[in-house]
C-alpha cells in the first residue's frame, strides 16, 4: 500500500483532486476497483473512464475531458508512468537465488551471485553468467557463452557457442540463439553448407519474444543492439545488424548481412531482403517486402515497399480500374 502522493513522485506526476488515499493495487480500467490505479493513454477508452471504479487514474497532462470526481495524476507519457507504477508495486526480487539439483553444469563454467538454473538446464565449458540471472527449465547454453547481469532467460532457450549476451536481455521461451545462418553455395550439382564461424552479440536491455531464430555470423557477427525490442516469431538471418532502440513485431523476417538502423519500427510480417541499409527512425508497414536500401526516416508500406503515401494512392487507382476500364469501353462503342 502506498500514498497518491508517493506514487505520483515516483512517476513525476502532478496530483488533481484527493492526494489523502491510499493504493494497494493496479489494475486495468475496466476491472480496476475503488482503491486501485489505473491509467488513460488513449481518447479512444474514455468511455472506460467515465465506468471505472478506480479512483485514482494516470493521464496526460493535457487531459481536458470531465474528471467524474476521480483523482487525477497527469503526467507526460501515462504508459511509461504505468509501467514505474508496476515497478513500485513490485519491488521484490522475483526469483529464489538457487541452483536446481537436476541442472547439469559444468565444473569450468562461472556463475556469479544470485543466480536461478532451473530443472534439466544443460551449462557446457567456458559459460560465464552474470550476476542476479534467471535461466529457467530445460535450457541449453554451449561453449563460451556470455550472459550479463539481471538476464532473465524463460524456459527452453537454447543459446549456441560463443553467443555474447549483455545485461538486463529478456529472452522468452523458445528462443533459439547461434545457429549456423542459411548460407549455401551450389556445387557440382548440389547445395553446400556455408560454416558459420562468427558469433551472435545482444546488447543491454533486449527483449527477444518467443520463438525468435537469430542465427550466428558467416566471419562477421550478428548484433541486436541496445534496447531492441522484438515480438515472437521472428527471424534474423547471419551477419544482420540491427541498431539502438529498434521495434520489430511478430513473423517478420531479415535476410542475411542487412544493416538496419536505431529507432527502427517494422511491423508484422515484413520480411526484408538480404545487404540492403535501412537507415535511422525508418518505419515499415505491415506485410510490406522490402527490396531496396531506406534512406533515414522513410515510411514505406506494399509489396514491393514504396513510399507509404505513394502506395495509398496507387492502390486507390488500382481499386477504380474496373470503372477506368468500363469507361473506356463505353467511348470505343
Amino acid at each position: 500500500m502506498i500514498t497518491i502522493d508517493e506514487l505520483a513522485n515516483k512517476i513525476d506526476g502532478s496530483i488533481e483532486g484527493s492526494n489523502q488515499d491510499s493504493i494497494v493495487g493496479i489494475g486495468d480500467l475496466r476491472t480496476a476497483p475503488k482503491n486501485f490505479v489505473s491509467f488513460l493513454s488513449d481518447d479512444r477508452y474514455y468511455k472506460y473512464f467515465k465506468e471505472s471504479l478506480s479512483d485514482t487514474i494516470i493521464v496526460k497532462k493535457d487531459f481536458s475531458e470531465n474528471r467524474f470526481n476521480k483523482t487525477l495524476i497527469r503526467v507526460d507519457n501515462p504508459v511509461y508512468a504505468y509501467i514505474q507504477a508496476i515497478e513500485f508495486f513490485n519491488k521484490t526480487v522475483n526469483f529464489e537465488p538457487k541452483i536446481h539439483k537436476t541442472a547439469i553444469i559444468s565444473s569450468k563454467a562461472k556463475i556469479a551471485d544470485n543466480v536461478y538454473i532451473g530443472p534439466y538446464t544443460v551449462i557446457e565449458d567456458g559459460v560465464e553468467i552474470g550476476d542476479s540471472t534467471f535461466i529457467g527449465a530445460s535450457c541449453y547454453i554451449s561453449k563460451n557463452v556470455i550472459i550479463g547481469n539481471k538476464v532473465y532467460i524463460k524456459s527452453s532457450v537454447s543459446i549456441h557457442d560463443s553467443t555474447c549476451i549483455g545485461n538486463q536481455v529478456v529472452l522468452e521461451s523458445g528462443v533459439v540463439i547461434g545457429t549456423n545462418g542459411f548460407g549455401l553455395t551450389f556445387h557440382n550439382g548440389e547445395n553446400h553448407v556455408i560454416p558459420h564461424l562468427g558469433k551472435v552479440i545482444i546488447k543491454d536491455k533486449v527483449w527477444v519474444g518467443a520463438n525468435c531464430a537469430i542465427d550466428r555470423g558467416t566471419i562477421n557477427n550478428t548484433v541486436i543492439g541496445e534496447g531492441t525490442k522484438m515480438d515472437n516469431l521472428i527471424q534474423i538471418a547471419h551477419n544482420v545488424e540491427i541498431g539502438k532502440h529498434c521495434v520489430i513485431a511478430g513473423q517478420s523476417a531479415i535476410a542475411g548481412s542487412t544493416k538496419i538502423g536505431n529507432y527502427v519500427t517494422i511491423a508484422g510480417q515484413v520480411g526484408v531482403i538480404g545487404h540492403l541499409t535501412i537507415g535511422d527512425k525508418c518505419t515499415i508497414a505491415s506485410k510490406s517486402q522490402v527490396t531496396k536500401s531506406l534512406t533515414k526516416g522513410s515510411f514505406v508500406s506494399g509489396i514491393p515497399a514504396r513510399d507509404h503515401k505513394k502506395n495509398l494512392k496507387l492502390n486507390a487507382l488500382f481499386n477504380k480500374l474496373d470503372s477506368i476500364i468500363n469507361k473506356l469501353k463505353e467511348k470505343r462503342q
